[in-house]
């Protein structure tokens, strides 16, 4: 985000290996309607022998400083670092992926799990998570649910079309039953056989996320779904407060979720060992899971009393993306400058 506005950023870069960025494509949205859209790019780049480094992109719109860790030979996470010309401050996180192989067609592989984040036409908090499939013409099929400023939407039927015959396609996608029944036009970036990026260009509904190709063994009981899990959520409580939250909870394969244990900060107030339990029970389409998280509260809490807006919390998940979508209250899903 900036001091005035939210944005999100997708691309693709060619590094040459001696430090050096040495073409690339940039598109580049915020919530107040400004767009920069398929910039050509170049840079430089810097790596420390223990994985952080400096990324320096120029383009049209200006140049943009990000400092970053490598996780592997072909990731990483960063952060944008510094002001435009004009002094407005930029602060940003996200990551990097090397590209690999080539889309071959006009469709993505599918059936695939999307997700979308970012605000509406009245910038308001919006997310989405669900299943989609493709034809051989790109035609898009499935289901979503949607979250709008704190309105569900179950499992709305989703339609549109993609063309992806390079590494930067385009793609659109409407609910027509739902609260936001107009085509959203996105810009798609091919990362490899299974994932695309995603990034929104209506001026008026900010959007930015991914399709990740769901798993052909995608569990179809709640028995087939056991063992301890993790989970990570970002976003923003009832009263528009900073939420981040990051625990772990154990799948017991007949609907129950025990020994959950999660640390969360919210509006710079950290909880540590907060403990809940739950449950769970499998739906359709094949992949989507009703979950109920029923919170207990820690020691600091109860001596202080109820604080939290999430003390019930009703999420779907959809299996393979490890995406989550929040039911009551506002999304938790990220914001448009996420991890």
């Amino acid at each position: 985000f900036s001091r005035t506005s939210e944005f999100a950023v997708a691309g693709s870069m060619t590094a040459d290996g001696a430090g050096n960025i040495s073409s690339g494509t940039r598109d580049w949205v915020n919530d107040t309607g400004t767009q920069h859209l398929d910039e050509a790019i170049t840079g430089t780049y810097a790596v420390n022998q223990d994985g952080r480094g400096q990324l320096v992109i120029d383009g049209p719109s200006g140049q943009a400083i990000y400092r970053f860790v490598l996780t592997s030979a072909s990731s990483g996470k960063l952060f944008q670092d510094g002001t435009s010309p004009s002094g407005v401050l930029y602060e940003a996180v996200g990551s990097f992926q090397l590209q690999t192989g080539t889309p071959g067609a006009p469709s993505p592989a599918s059936p695939s799990v999307l997700r979308l984040d970012g605000e509406d036409s009245s910038q308001s908090i919006y997310g989405a998570v669900g299943a989609v499939s493709y034809d051989a013409l790109g035609s898009i099929s499935g289901t979503l649910d949607e979250n709008d400023s704190g309105t569900f939407s179950a499992q709305l039927a989703a339609s549109g079309a993609a063309s992806l015959t390079g590494s930067r396609g385009t793609q659109t996608l409407a609910t027509p039953l739902g609260p936001n029944s107009g085509s959203h036009h996105v810009v798609v970036y091919y990362v490899s056989p299974s994932r695309l990026e995603l990034l929104g260009t209506d001026a008026n509904f900010l959007l930015f996320g991914s399709e990740d190709l769901q798993d052909s063994g995608i569990a179809s009981s709640s028995a087939t779904v056991t063992g301890d899990q993790v989970f990570q959520l970002s976003g923003y409580d009832s009263t528009n407060h900073n939420i981040v939250d990051t625990g772990r909870l154990t799948m017991d394969g007949a609907g129950g979720i025990n020994s959950g244990m999660h640390d969360y900060s919210q509006n710079g107030t950290l909880q540590t060992g907060v403990g809940f339990t739950g449950t769970y029970a499998y739906s359709t389409p094949a992949g989507r899971w009703p979950a109920v998280r029923v919170r207990e509260l820690n020691a600091a809490e109860a001596a202080s009393g109820p604080r939290s807006p999430f003390s019930v919390t009703e999420v779907t998940i959809s299996l393979s993306s490890q995406y989550l979508t929040e039911r009551d209250g506002t999304p938790r899903s990220a914001r448009p400058c996420r991890t």
